[in-house]
């Protein structure tokens, strides 16, 4: 019977000492870049994640996206304003896709939400101020980096 309570403890041990499994329900995501050192070498860096990694990493960056655009905006670039709203409206219409199951990541994409809907309100400020209106819608659309 000592036998039997020692092997079992020690199973225990070693399953928590590994990483977990990923569930049935997670995917895993492979991002392969190939790198250049110089003209005669070439390296393939891969990552492998989980795609909730992915959406979680999506929405921290969007989260960024409006305290970004007021920093644009006090440098007296306006145009960013503009094309992050586009880019943080496209990122969650397709967060909205999603069937979320994971709690933590609902939330953090119903924050996403109220992200783009700052955006919009440093959007709205600056149109009423007119200072959108000088910017052609050329140049609205283009990337401004």
């Amino acid at each position: 019977s000592t036998k039997q309570s020692s092997s079992s403890s020690s199973s225990s041990t070693s399953s928590s000492s590994s990483p977990p499994p990923p569930s049935s329900s997670s995917s895993l995501l492979l991002l392969r870049k190939s790198l250049k050192t110089d003209e005669s070498s070439k390296e393939c860096v891969e990552l492998l994640f989980r795609s909730e990694d992915y959406v979680f990493a999506l929405c921290a960056m969007v989260g960024e996206l409006p305290r970004l655009c007021v920093n644009r905006v006090v440098l007296g670039d306006f145009a960013f304003v503009s094309y992050a709203r586009g880019f943080a409206g496209e990122v969650f219409a397709g967060l909205r896709l999603l069937n979320l199951r994971n709690d933590a990541l609902r939330r953090k994409v119903d924050a996403v939400k109220y992200d783009v809907k700052r955006i919009e309100d440093i959007t709205y400020d600056l149109a009423v101020r007119k200072l959108l209106s000088a910017i052609p819608n050329q140049e609205r659309n283009n990337d401004p980096m």
